[in-house]
């Protein structure tokens, strides 16, 4: 994957420019305004990209 940068055994992606990353723990959102290698971490686990929401289908 694009992005992808290895750290010994660990793999750190990328901050994507206007994606929203979320701790799964606690909740909290960040929007990334600024791309850059590395990871977010909050709550000593790294977050995870939050799935945009399906639209309704205008059958």
């Amino acid at each position: 994957m694009r992005g992808a940068i290895e750290e010994g055994d660990s793999i750190a992606m990328a901050n994507a420019l206007g994606k929203r990353y979320m701790c799964e723990k606690c909740g909290t959102e960040v929007l990334c305004n600024k791309p850059g290698d590395g990871s977010l971490e909050c709550c000593d686990a790294s977050m995870k990209i939050k799935e945009a929401k399906p639209l309704p289908s205008s059958d």
